[in-house]
């Protein structure tokens, strides 16, 4: 029900992260419980490099809705997600240049973050995996 709830129209991503940053350091259990069935945007960001690369190159992912969702993402996690799509895909992705309302680059990573969560849901990929990528810390 939560998250559903912090999916919702109705919540501004930017009041669900508020959210779900207090539960982590209020609730850190029941923070990670919550996360298993939340993806966000910046998780599909910091996903492993071998789960992204079969994520971004799916067909199914929209250049311009990728265009649209990458506007404001640095320059070096933009260019590691187009290295990994196909090259025909490379050459036809056009970057938005110009400004852009704060709704519609929120409206494009919500579709591209729903296409993550229905991967997950038909088992194409897990959460989890996905999820493994915001703790990437090595130990030498």
């Amino acid at each position: 029900k939560l998250s559903k709830f912090l999916s919702t129209e109705s919540v501004a991503p930017d009041e669900a992260n508020s959210y779900l940053t207090q539960l982590m350091n209020d609730e850190p259990e029941t923070y990670a419980e919550v996360k298993k069935y939340l993806l966000t945007f910046e998780d599909l960001l910091l996903m492993p490099d071998d789960i992204a690369a079969d994520f971004w190159s799916n067909p199914d992912i929209d250049l311009d809705e990728l265009a649209k969702a990458l506007k404001g993402v640095d320059d070096e996690t933009v260019n590691t997600i187009l290295e990994g799509l196909p090259k025909k895909k490379q050459a036809m992705y056009t970057p938005i240049e110009k400004p852009m309302r704060k709704k519609d680059v929120v409206a494009a990573r919500k579709v591209i973050v729903n296409l993550a969560s229905e991967m997950a849901k038909s088992g194409e990929m897990k959460i989890e995996d996905i999820l493994s990528g915001t703790d990437n810390e090595m130990i030498e």
